[in-house]
């Protein structure tokens, strides 16, 4: 200490430290002194106390900043007056940025002018390795060990931080598998400039695999499974940790965190099902001799089975303070509610039918007026409360008490749209069936929804993940029970493109360039027809937007099949908003280049279609198709010198035939996209007639019927979910007049990537002369489980989308070569599996296998898809 300091023996000494005393202590820094009166402070005019004025400031013990940073951090000047709580906060601020400690010595100052008080500012700076290394690291890079650090190649690390960099390197290997890996830490002592020299020396250890998870005491429910899916508790759980698939391939890397994450859900799956007590444990890890695999053990304790004592339904209300319930009546006769509900007394207790009887209930009060949604104000909206349980631990029985917060009967002023000021507002009001003034029916609320989203308008239908879907929200009126509803869209890429090229079965080589228009408008035509103007126009939505048509236009080229189309469709020509006409026009040419022979088709048509409901409507159409047969090889009976024949109707086409015909029907479509829908049903039914009246060289008749039905398992809130798929189709082809059979290019078929998959396009018999005839009478099902393979993490508040999805399938048919018959011995069947990709384009690749087949079918492993499926 300088001489003028010592000096002052008797003055008052302030030691502020950073962190704790005895961290303090730890410098070797301790101070001792005795107080002396301070100088007297002077008032300011708002009476608050002023501190001491600084007359000298010094700072010893600075290598690594200067005294001017120093006391920058501190707000410490010469002639400034002393702060202590900005001292204290500058002494704070001076650890956790520089990790330096800073002890501040205090002596008054006599003198003429009232003196002031001199300060020595004493700091220990803590030793900082510039640049610490990392050795050891063989299986993870450098690059991620840093990431795990939270340091950046450049970064300086002070060395009392080097325990908590050792503790994240660890939980980073933990994370990876790296169940044994471990770190120590070696440390140089520091030079003279307090350059310290930090190694954290690595032992990775093998990265382990899970080999298997046995549980021990699941009888209630058992695990089982096979070599694709397992089945039981594990499967029940999701659990992230699983035995092997595929003969040891894709093992799981176990993870600690993982493990008691498994657990836990094991667990919350006996409780949902009625075993409250229900214990699930690690009971021991087995590791191989290379400790490089592990066999997971798991004990369980079921405990008692949990029964249903009784259910009761209360009404309750919030209460005005704190998070409390008051009860309420009911509004509805509670008989008619206990009717919805499956939950009953001596049944198990049950999550999964507490779930349903929620929906039951919530579906209910939804469709009379009672909603829920988010968006309505506590105690407006409907809710179901964690149900009440009264559990007797001598019996084993519970009483249940559902909870209906029930809220109030909504009703709409005014259906509004917010988010689509490019669309005209008869595009979308025509697919809402409510009306202001009517009540708030969930039901119908959610239909007008889906129908907005099948659009496709206000969604990239080709890349879900953007916009945001449509949304719907409640909006204050100002009036008890009544609501504005409004509709919050966004605006998708109404100028769809894309291009591929690929190769598959009946496809050949091929490419596709696909332009579509989607929210067209014919008649809003741009302000400059300069084609890059048009084009931006189109982009920014400017011009040909917003009155709901849809035009698209094709070129598929290809060395087995050519295909070029160009369609539009306006849904409602005369403006009606309801009951509305339709037209769509259509222009299409097909060119499939057989081994056989050769098939051109240029077709015409046009469809008029008339509204009957929100959901489905009739129509009537005309198509005008030239068909030509080419390059036909051979015909009639096979022979020495025949030895490629073809099926007779084949030959009987050959040349160049008109076929016309008129159609009408009926469809029905509530499926909740445009492409890949996961949910809904589809229906349609057509009656065809092919006459000489309408200018066809062949005469007959035909009625086909196609259903389809999808579903998604599980609750909205799983994101994801996994999903099921129904179609069936039927339909016969009736000839009369001067025609005896139904042309072969017109006979129904089976084979391909959408129809009988494990096939060849056309490849289902019956057979003539080695080659598919098909039928004039058809029926066929499919069954599909779709499940997602790659989805994203949405952000709060948005659904969670998938992009990749896995199938299994099973196809069944028959074609008859006769009308109004079915030759069951000609069933055909075939199951696979496939991947499906939902962006860009809709491709799916199936790998199908037949099961059931003809003597002379074609028969294709591989296929591929492109377009909706």
């Amino acid at each position: 200490m300088a001489p003028s300091l010592r000096a002052l023996t008797p003055a008052l000494i302030l030691a502020c430290a950073l962190g704790t005393r005895a961290a303090a202590q730890q410098t070797g820094a301790s101070q001792t002194g005795t107080s002396q009166p301070a100088a007297p402070q002077t008032q300011p005019a708002d009476g608050a106390p002023q501190g001491p004025r600084i007359v000298a400031l010094r700072v010893e013990g600075a290598n690594r900043a200067t005294p001017e940073q120093i006391l920058g951090v501190l707000r410490l000047s010469v002639g400034g007056t002393l702060d202590l709580a900005a001292l204290d906060a500058g002494i704070e601020e001076l650890w956790q940025s520089f990790r330096t400690r800073a002890t501040v010595l205090r002596a008054e100052r006599p003198g003429p002018d009232g003196g002031g008080v001199e300060l020595l500012v004493q700091v220990v700076e803590i030793p900082i390795d510039l640049e610490p290394r990392f050795v050891g690291n063989v299986k993870i890079e450098t690059k991620r060990i840093l990431e795990w650090a939270q340091l950046a190649e450049t970064s300086e690390l002070f060395v009392s931080d080097a325990g908590r960099v050792r503790d994240r390197l660890i939980e980073g290997y933990r994370q990876e598998g790296f169940y044994w890996a471990d770190v120590k830490i070696v440390e140089r002592e520091p030079g003279p400039n307090l350059a310290a020299d930090v190694i954290f020396e690595i032992q990775e250890g093998p990265r382990v695999k899970v080999k298997d998870v046995v549980l021990h005491g699941n009888r209630a429910l058992p695990d089982g499974g096979s070599l694709l899916t397992t089945g039981g508790l594990k499967d029940l759980a999701d659990v992230h940790l699983d035995e092997s698939r595929f003969f040891g391939f894709f093992r799981d890397d176990y993870v600690e965190e993982e493990l008691d994450a498994d657990l836990l859900a094991m667990r919350q799956v006996y409780r949902d099902r009625g075993y409250l007590d229900a214990v699930v444990e690690l009971q021991r890890l087995e590791f191989n001799d290379a400790r490089d695999l592990v066999t997971i053990h798991v004990a369980i304790d079921e405990g008692p089975l949990y029964t249903v004592e009784s259910v009761e339904l209360q009404g309750v209300v919030p209460a005005q303070e704190g998070d409390g319930l008051l009860l309420a009546p009911l509004v509805f006769p509670e008989a008619e509610l206990h009717g919805l509900l499956e939950l009953a007394p001596g049944a198990p207790l049950r999550r999964r039918v507490i779930d349903k009887d929620r929906i039951a209930l919530r579906d209910y009060y939804g469709e009379r007026g009672y909603p829920t949604h988010e968006s309505l104000p506590k105690g407006e909206g409907w809710t179901f409360e964690e149900p009440e349980l009264s559990i007797d631990p001598a019996t084993k029985r519970v009483r249940v008490t559902y909870r209906l917060a029930q809220g109030e009967k909504q009703f709409l002023r005014e259906i509004l749209f917010h988010g689509a000021e490019n669309t005209q507002d008869r595009v979308m009001r025509r697919l809402v069936t409510l009306n202001p003034g009517e009540q708030a029916d969930l039901k119908e609320i959610y239909k007008s929804l889906n129908r907005l989203r099948g659009t496709g308008y206000f969604t990239d239908a080709r890349d879900p993940s953007r916009p945001v879907e449509p949304r719907v929200r409640f909006k204050e009126t100002g009036k008890s029970g009544w609501k504005d509803l409004e509709f919050l869209l966004e605006e998708g890429d109404v100028l769809g493109t894309s291009f591929s090229i690929g190769a598959g079965g009946s496809f050949g080589v091929f490419g596709t360039v696909q332009v579509s228009l989607r929210n067209f408008d014919l008649a809003d035509v741009p302000e400059s027809w300069a084609p890059w103007d048009v084009v931006q126009e189109i982009v920014d939505r400017e011009a040909f937007h917003g009155a709901g048509q849809e035009l698209t236009l094709l070129v598929q080229p290809g060395t087995k099949f050519t295909r070029y189309q160009v369609r539009f469709r306006e849904p409602d020509i005369l403006r009606s908003h309801l009951d509305r006409i339709s037209l769509e026009l259509e222009a299409e040419r097909q060119q499939r280049f057989r081994k056989l022979y050769d098939e051109q088709r240029d077709e015409l048509g046009f469809d008029l279609g008339r509204q009957i409901s929100p959901d489905a409507s009739i129509f009537a159409g005309f198509t005008h198709a030239i068909v030509e047969i080419s390059d036909v090889e051979a015909g009639g009976e096979p022979s020495l010198g025949q030895p490629l024949a073809v099926p007779q109707l084949l030959k009987d086409e050959e040349g160049t035939n008109d076929l016309s015909r008129v159609r009408f029907g009926i469809r029905y479509r509530t499926l909740n996209a445009l492409f890949n829908p996961s949910e809904g049903e589809s229906i349609r039914a057509v009656v065809s007639s092919y006459d000489g009246i309408w200018g066809s060289d062949y005469d007959f008749a035909s009625l086909e019927f196609s259903y389809e039905k999808l579903g998604l398992f599980g609750e909205p809130e799983q994101g994801a979910r996994p999903g099921w798929r129904l179609a069936f189709e039927a339909g016969v082809a009736q000839p009369y007049g001067d025609t005896d059979d139904v042309p072969y290019s017109e006979r129904y078929q089976f084979g391909g990537s959408r129809a009988m998959r494990g096939f060849d396009f056309q490849g289902v018999g019956p057979n003539e002369n080695g080659d598919a005839i098909g039928g004039q009478t058809k029926i066929f099902g499919s069954a599909e489980y779709r499940f997602p393979l790659l989805k994203d993490n949405p952000a709060d508040g948005e659904r969670q989308r998938e992009f990749v999805q896995g199938r299994f399938f099973v196809d069944a048919c028959v074609l008859d070569p006769d009308s109004f018959e079915l030759d069951f011995s000609e069933l055909r069947v075939s199951a696979g599996f496939g991947l499906y990709l939902t962006v860009p384009l809709p491709i799916g690749f199936t790998f199908g296998f037949p099961l059931v087949q003809g003597d002379d079918d074609s028969t294709q492993v591989f296929s591929l898809g492109i377009g909706a499926f």
